[in-house]
């Protein structure tokens, strides 16, 4: 084995021997195993998830084939120079973060299953939009309707979305250039919202099935479903937060050049948007973990939310960094693989299959860590104040 591979799986190896050695993280991670045992929809939701996801790209490049009339390629060609193990350490390092800061707010991307999610949301489906209404109308007053008109956009956005996306050559001949990113850019960002909501209700019922089992309780996961939205009243506000540096960071940039020059953003303004805002929302969802926990489990303000992860900080620095790291060596292994086949694989199709494999297992540990994280926080915390299934 080269000595550049070893010290990037040193550094893996280092983490778990010293979570390992702490009680607490280790008896998290076996009790979340446990847990993902017992409810396999903590990991099942998540693979599912990527799953379509990735279906859809696949999806998406063969129709992109089909319509330049081109036969995708579907030979195994490897390319001729392996990788650097320094420069797939680099371009794995910020994924993993985003699956650690992931699987602690708002699990994987929900689209393709958004659309029909957005179409469910605005029929009402079994009353959960009415649940929802009632919700946001104690925590927030008159301010409800406001709320929930622009989530109603952002869903209808979504269902548009998949729609721009198939039929953009045709759009693109009867709108201008100006329209067409002006209108792709808006529906994008919406859709965004609506799609990170989704997935941040999906995350807030995985917990709260995660907190049933650790509690020993008896539960029928469907009425934990109509829980989990009526908890999102709380958890609404630490996901505004991230929505709204979202599009500060990134789509307001991008909206902001295509409105002045009528064209699609040029190339240095997406890098320097993702260069800038991937790392930094990453880190602010890392920095306030236990936020979004605490206010699906505590009837918090999120101004109480931020100061109970202080003080969660100060009794339990250690052994929580001791967790994450761990946590975040597991993701970094798993994208190092991605990003090492993707590097040595040519063909488009079958570096999309790869990378949707480990994109897959990444999902899987979401389950698994999601799980580990609400026992760990369990452990630290005293319950006395938590809410009542």
């Amino acid at each position: 084995m080269p000595s550049e591979t070893k010290w990037l799986i040193l550094p893996v190896v280092a983490a778990w021997g010293l979570a390992l050695c702490l009680p607490s993280v280790r008896n998290a991670y076996a009790n979340g195993w446990r847990c993902i045992g017992r409810h396999p929809v903590l990991w099942k939701l998540p693979a599912g998830l990527t799953l379509a996801y990735g279906l859809f790209q696949i999806g998406d490049l063969l129709l992109l084939h089909l319509r330049i009339g081109r036969i995708p390629d579907t030979s195994p060609i490897l390319g001729k120079v392996p990788p650097e193990p320094v420069q797939i350490a680099l371009a794995a390092m910020l994924p993993a973060s985003e699956w650690l800061a992931a699987a602690l707010n708002c699990l994987v991307a929900t689209f393709p299953l958004s659309v029909f999610c957005g179409v469910l949301f605005l029929t009402n489906y079994r009353g959960l939009t009415g649940e929802l209404a009632y919700v946001l109308s104690k925590q927030f007053g008159s301010w409800a309707w406001l709320f929930l008109i622009a989530i109603a956009s952002c869903a209808l956005a979504s269902v548009i979305k998949p729609i721009t996306l198939i039929l953009l050559p045709e759009m693109a001949q009867i709108l201008s250039t100006r329209e067409l990113v002006l209108i792709s850019s808006i529906t994008n960002a919406l859709s965004f919202a609506f799609e990170y909501l989704l997935g941040t209700c999906f995350q807030v019922y995985l917990v709260l099935i995660a907190y049933g089992w650790v509690r020993g309780l008896n539960f029928r996961r469907k009425l934990i479903l109509h829980f989990a939205v009526r908890r999102m009243g709380f958890v609404l506000k630490w996901a505004a937060v991230i929505i709204l540096g979202t599009f500060a960071l990134i789509h307001l940039p991008l909206f902001a050049e295509a409105w002045v020059t009528g064209d699609p953003a040029s190339w240095s303004t997406f890098a320097v948007a993702e260069a800038l805002a991937r790392p930094a929302l990453a880190g602010i969802m890392l920095a306030l973990a236990t936020v979004q926990i605490r206010l699906t489990l505590h009837n918090d303000s999120l101004r109480g939310a931020i100061l109970e992860h202080g003080r969660f900080l100060k009794r339990h620095a250690f052994r929580f960094l001791v967790f994450l790291l761990a946590a975040l060596a597991l993701f970094f292994l798993l994208q190092a693989l991605q990003q090492a086949g993707s590097a040595w694989l040519v063909v488009d199709l079958w570096r999309y299959s790869w990378a949707i494999l480990f994109q897959i297992l990444s999902a899987c540990s979401v389950g698994w860590i999601l799980a580990a994280f609400v026992c760990f926080y369990k452990s630290c915390v005293d319950s006395a104040h938590s809410i009542q299934f």
